[in-house]
């Protein structure tokens, strides 16, 4: 069964190529927690990187198990195990649901093999339940098997648009193994229904050609919803009227869709690393 979980960028930091409320405020964190809550929603995503999240995430997210980041390149353990000891302390806790390898894909060989070890001792001692990566593609979750012994969870991005994932090897692997797999930009940032003046998605096809159905959050979140292989969704609503009409459609998923009809093949598109505020996408 799969579970929703609310990602926490916006809360402390500009997140968000299509975020126009900027970092939130208490008020609108209160809400979207208060609407989480009743909706059963229980998780939430955070990460050093993401300006003051954590400390927000300890103020108001007591309730809700935290899963957070740990950047390590040119790092060693010492520094892997600092991390997470500030992570606990602006958190308020004394163990993470789950931790992840945040900048995985800039990590050498030597340095992922250490910081699986760390993150494999930490697991072991009880600071943290389950640990993982966050990664890009199906070669992201490939490196991560090869590298941890026991690997609980992988972040990667998911969408309508993004498709890469269907049919992966290292997917099934994965959950074969007992990992789960959690999809991240389910909506690309914003982008999938970003409005048609935004400066980076406004005119591409694919983003128009998803806009214009008139449908494009119902398939967003329909096709995650669809995909068995995925075991959770990170939604990050900047609104209590954006996660209201998220959970609107998650509770009333689209049938009978040709999802692989609505899948981009744009590599600049699918890609949020390959995105400069400066580029204009109008692709033929």
């Amino acid at each position: 069964m799969q579970t929703l979980m609310l990602g926490t960028a916006q809360w402390g930091l500009d997140y968000g190529t299509t975020n126009t409320s900027g970092r939130l405020n208490s008020e609108v964190i209160g809400g979207i927690l208060a609407m989480a809550r009743g909706a059963g929603l229980a998780a939430l995503d955070t990460a050093p990187g993401y300006g003051d999240s954590e400390a927000r995430v300890g103020e108001f997210g007591v309730d809700f198990a935290v899963q957070t980041k740990v950047s390590a390149a040119g790092g060693d353990a010492a520094h892997i195990r600092a991390s997470v000891s500030a992570s606990l302390d602006r958190l308020g806790r004394d163990r993470i649901s789950s931790l992840l390898v945040h900048d995985w894909t800039l990590l050498s060989s030597p340095e992922r093999s250490a910081t699986a070890q760390v993150l494999a001792d930490l697991r072991v001692s009880g600071v943290v339940d389950r640990v993982g990566v966050s990664g890009y593609s199906s070669s992201d979750i490939s490196s991560a098997l090869a590298t941890f012994e026991v690997l609980d969870v992988v972040q990667v991005p998911v969408s309508v648009l993004d498709q890469r994932l269907e049919g992966s090897t290292a997917v099934g692997t994965l959950r074969a193994r007992g990992g789960r797999v959690q999809a991240r930009s389910v909506l690309l940032q914003g982008a999938a229904v970003a409005p048609e003046a935004h400066p980076l998605f406004g005119t591409h096809p694919d983003v128009v050609r998803l806009r214009s159905s008139g449908q494009s959050l119902a398939l967003c979140l329909g096709y995650v919803a669809s995909r068995t292989w995925v075991d959770e969704v990170l939604l990050a609503p900047t609104s209590g009227d954006e996660l209201a009409a998220s959970l609107a459609s998650w509770a009333s998923p689209l049938e009978g869709v040709s999802w692989a009809d609505w899948a981009s093949i744009d590599p600049w598109l699918l890609d949020p690393r390959l995105w400069t505020a400066s580029t204009q996408v109008s692709r033929p």
